[in-house]
């Protein structure tokens, strides 16, 4: 089994998150990798009623849902792939 590896970026607005995610993605896929970008979790911590008040707390927070949303992501993306080659399985053998 492949190693997977999880990276999360955190930071306040206009400081290059997006531009660092698409060198990193980059330089990924010039090694061969898959890449997963997973949407940006700010909004789903404030939706949850986390305070914006301690910089540190929120911040956790949004690593951490950022974390859960891509394992979520991963877990979708596999059993896609499952389901595809269970039917091309079945395709081969009819």
């Amino acid at each position: 089994m492949a190693k997977v590896f999880r990276i999360a970026l955190t930071g306040a607005p206009c400081s290059g998150k997006t531009s660092a995610i698409e060198r990193l993605a980059a330089d990924f896929y010039n090694e061969s990798r898959d890449v997963f970008i997973c949407t940006e979790a700010a909004y789903e911590v404030i939706a949850e009623g986390c305070s914006r008040d301690d910089y540190l707390v929120f911040e956790t927070e949004v690593a951490k849902k950022q974390i859960q949303n891509c394992e979520q992501k991963i877990i979708k993306l596999k059993e896609e792939e499952k389901e595809r080659s269970e039917r091309r399985s079945r395709n081969v053998c009819q």
